[in-house]
């Protein structure tokens, strides 16, 4: 019996051993994910500018004297013109400047219309493209040459704890909207797919989610923000519903907005009834927690 007892004790070891080991191994690819989103030329390390329009003419360059002023090596004394007319954008270069759409010279280029950016501008490692917000319309300016990139920094994470993987149910909301703010100050209300409830440490708790392709999407606080994490709260990807109607919140994966790594972002906010009233020591904190919110 006792033989028998040791066995059955050793095979399961080895197979929770295994399934440790295979968590992990999803963790880092994880983390090997999250590493290539953050430094690719889509990422949020590169971002080094965020300019709103005027209606009219809003010239660029380096120099003071422009609306647009971009203090980079690549960038001329006077790059060009952004004209905005309402809800259209389009792009005048300077004479004897080269800048590029696709490798292309361009002197003329519809860059906004139709609630669409039409083309990305290139100068140097400057890349530049349009972004709407609502009534805003502004240049999001990358530098694919970024300190940040090239000298990548780890996010700091909290170690790994089971206890952060917890089982929700989705409840279908009677209203679906939610309103959420962002930290440029705009508030939209966004369809939500339904309420997340779950159990940590005992107690019940919910969270609003919203939906971002095949996926959900939750923004959340709680009471490690300002301290540990990001003072903004952080974001969390779950899959859609299972046929058992379960969904897996793996708080190991919370992650920070782009507004923890930049100052050019404009991040939506935790609704108020998405803040924990409980710290949730997992997942990614803060990224530069001596660097204050913007305001």
């Amino acid at each position: 019996m006792y033989r028998i007892l040791l066995c059955l004790f050793f095979i399961a070891s080895v197979a929770s051993n295994a399934q440790d080991a295979a968590y992990r191994s999803s963790m880092q690819h994880f983390y090997n994910l999250r590493k290539q989103a953050l430094t690719s030329e889509d990422g949020w390390l590169n971002l080094a500018g965020l300019f709103w329009l005027k209606d009219g003419a809003n010239r660029m360059g380096n120099d003071p004297s422009n609306d647009i002023v971009m203090q980079h090596k690549d960038m001329p004394p006077f790059a060009g013109i952004f004209y905005r007319n309402a809800n259209e954008v389009w792009w005048e270069s300077a004479e004897n400047v080269n800048i590029r759409v696709n490798d292309s010279l361009v002197k003329k280029r519809i860059l906004f219309s139709d609630g669409k950016p039409r083309g990305r501008l290139a100068i140097g490692s400057l890349r530049w493209s349009i972004i709407s917000r609502d009534d805003k319309i502004g240049i999001r300016m990358r530098d694919i040459a970024a300190e940040a990139v090239i000298h990548y920094e780890e996010p700091h994470r909290f170690p790994l704890s089971l206890s952060y993987r917890v089982k929700a149910r989705l409840e279908k909301k009677i209203q679906v909207g939610i309103l959420i703010n962002n930290v440029i100050g705009q508030s939209s209300i966004q369809e939500s797919p339904g309420t997340l409830v779950f159990h940590l440490n005992g107690k019940t708790y919910r969270l609003d989610a919203l939906q971002e392709g095949n996926e959900l999407f939750i923004v959340f606080g709680d009471a490690s923000n300002g301290k540990e994490t990001y003072a903004a709260g952080r974001f969390l990807y779950a899959d859609m519903p299972g046929a058992d109607g379960e969904v897996l919140l793996d708080f190991n994966r919370s992650i920070n907005p782009p507004c923890a790594f930049t100052d050019f972002a404009t991040c939506p906010l935790p609704p108020q009834q998405n803040i924990l009233p409980v710290p949730v020591l997992a997942g990614e904190k803060d990224y530069h927690p001596n660097r204050k919110l913007r305001k």
